[in-house]
């Protein structure tokens, strides 16, 4: 048992035990987490945009509507754009599509329902570039993926 009361050496000098060396390692790592917490924090600051700064992209994307518009009226089953808007996710416009159309089948008549989400550059390029889409039998059936993709991509 040691006698407080006598100077000791430092702990360097006396090789200590398991738990007065794990002490230094625990103040290394308390110091490594909160450096690393201060620059997450510094970081996501960083991406963080005020209403103003998107509502003025938004107007930005507007511009965009008559360009695409024109693509998207070359393409096969009545597509229309739903909606253009600035994605923080995918720091770009963004632009969702809907398609509802009636397809002849030996079965009879079949109504399809059909939603995509481009980013600006992906719709430009082609129809087939889209970052996520729904195809359901019936009027109003991707209305759940609409709302979700608004939500994922606002």
């Amino acid at each position: 048992m040691e006698n407080f009361n006598t100077p000791q050496p430092p702990l360097s000098l006396r090789g200590g035990g398991p738990a007065e060396r794990g002490r230094g390692s625990y103040k290394n790592l308390m110091k490594k987490l909160f450096i690393g917490l201060v620059l997450l924090t510094a970081l996501g600051m960083v991406g963080c945009q005020s209403s103003d700064d998107i509502f003025e992209k938004n107007m930005e994307c507007v511009k965009y509507t008559e360009k695409i518009k024109n693509v998207v009226e070359q393409w096969v089953g009545g597509w229309e754009i739903k909606e253009i808007f600035y994605s923080p996710k995918l720091n770009e416009c963004a632009v969702l599509t809907d398609s509802f159309r009636s397809l002849e089948m030996p079965e009879g008549k079949m109504l399809v329902s059909n939603s995509a989400i481009y980013s600006l550059s992906g719709i430009l390029i082609s129809k087939d570039n889209f970052l996520d889409y729904c195809y359901e039998g019936g009027r109003g059936s991707c209305d759940y993926f609409i709302q979700k993709t608004l939500k994922e991509y606002k």
